[in-house]
């Protein structure tokens, strides 16, 4: 009978293909280019998102190419981020992206407008928005 290479039994190999299985899908990462920019994402995160919210991260140049959208910047944990308002499918959504210099722009979330939120962009959209 074969000894397995280096002594390794079976179950500890199919235990570390398990393993490596489960790191290879968190570090998959699938882009899509929109007219100007390309974004990346988690393909684990996006399938998450899509359960969670119902909203695709494949769908969210809807976001991004719309001229009635609504960026508000903030810092977190050290990186930039942007959170865009826009309506997608009748519904205001918003799209999470992270900047981090030298990095392709990363989106993180995609999820429905709370309704605090819907009300400080219907107030910028009624008075502030500016389609010059």
């Amino acid at each position: 009978m074969a000894r397995p290479l280096g002594g390794v039994t079976g179950s500890q190999q199919a235990g570390w293909a398990a393993a490596l299985r489960d790191l290879t899908d968190t570090i998959i990462v699938s882009t899509f280019n929109t007219m100007s920019t390309k974004y990346t994402w988690h393909e684990r995160k996006r399938q998450s998102n899509l359960e969670k919210h119902r909203l695709d991260f494949k769908d969210s140049d809807v976001v991004i190419d719309s001229p009635y959208r609504l960026d508000i910047t903030s810092s977190r944990n050290g990186e930039q981020r942007q959170q865009s308002f826009a309506y997608v499918f009748g519904h205001l959504t918003v799209l999470t992206v992270v900047y981090l210099p030298g990095e392709t722009p990363h989106i993180i979330s995609f999820r429905p407008a709370k309704r605090s939120e819907r009300e400080v962009y219907h107030d910028w959209l009624e008075n502030d928005y500016d389609d010059n």
